[in-house]
């Protein structure tokens, strides 16, 4: 169980295990930033709404007989939101998913289309790098939901996308597998993610990622070596342009990260630590 409230089971089953993404960041670590964008009569609804919810998930929470979390950064939260421990599990990848097809210049950010992914920053970035690398583009690709504040944000997106930059909505998987396979990097630029499967998507495709320094990426890349982390605006357009300039440099990135994932973020290291718990929670007296 991972997506919130799952986790409520709990409250008609005994000897629950919780695999946790994050705890919900609606109501803990993105309140205050969701609370902001919303107009004045919105915003007692959404008060009351995430109250009642602390309510039951504090009350159902400490009754977990084991978290499983994704990473460091969302243990994190657990410990300061929920008070309660946890265990890191890193989830894998399919890594005979992806393969590698060449190094076509274009930088791609396959992701949710929602507001805290940040793709914003991403363009800007881009922007700036495409004043100096001109035939160059950058294709964003992602689900968009019904909910208006999603849409009203893919709209917003859709009128930043101007010159070389475009965005696809809804694709295929094949198609999905295609852009990774054929890009020259991704980007990655969501605030304070819990984990990202896109940095070790973009690794199984022997892709190097360059995504902000902060958050779950930072548990996964290996700055310098299988991706890049800026800590800025400017340093991820320079990122940009040293990949740009340096494509054996950018090869042996992806290279590296294709052999980390194969070796490290596997599914049957996963499946076989989550057993071995399973087993010892169902066989407690």
């Amino acid at each position: 169980m991972h997506q919130t409230p799952s986790e409520w089971v709990r409250n008609k089953n005994p000897r629950v295990i919780w695999y946790s993404h994050s705890p919900n960041r609606e109501a803990f670590d993105l309140y205050k930033w969701r609370m902001k964008r919303r107009n004045l009569l919105v915003r007692p609804i959404y008060w009351a709404s995430i109250k009642a919810f602390k309510h039951f998930e504090f009350k159902t929470v400490p009754r977990i007989e084991h978290v499983f979390t994704n990473s460091k950064n969302s243990q994190s939260r657990i410990t300061k939101y929920l008070k309660k421990d946890s265990e890191v599990l890193h989830p894998g990848v399919d890594v005979q998913r992806f393969s590698y097809k060449s190094q076509d210049k274009f930088f791609f950010y396959p992701s949710r289309i929602t507001p805290e992914k940040d793709y914003e920053y991403a363009i800007k970035a881009f922007k700036l790098f495409s004043k100096r690398f001109k035939d160059w583009k950058f294709i964003i690709a992602g689900s968009v939901s019904d909910r208006p504040d999603h849409q009203a944000y893919f709209r917003k997106l859709k009128s930043l996308c101007t010159g070389n930059i475009s965005i696809e909505t809804n694709i295929t998987e094949e198609r999905l597998i295609d852009l990774y396979s054929r890009c020259y990097a991704v980007l990655y630029t969501p605030i304070n993610e819990d984990y990202g499967l896109v940095p070790l998507e973009a690794m199984a495709s022997s892709k190097p990622c360059i995504a902000k320094n902060e958050g779950g990426p930072r548990e996964t890349i290996i700055d310098g070596k299988d991706g890049i982390l800026p800590s800025s605006l400017w340093d991820m357009t320079r990122a940009m342009e040293w990949l740009a300039r340096h494509p054996q440099k950018c090869a042996e990135m992806g290279k590296a990260g294709r052999k980390k994932v194969e070796k490290e973020f596997t599914w049957d290291a996963f499946l076989k630590r989550f057993e071995e718990r399973a087993k010892e929670i169902a066989n407690q007296k």
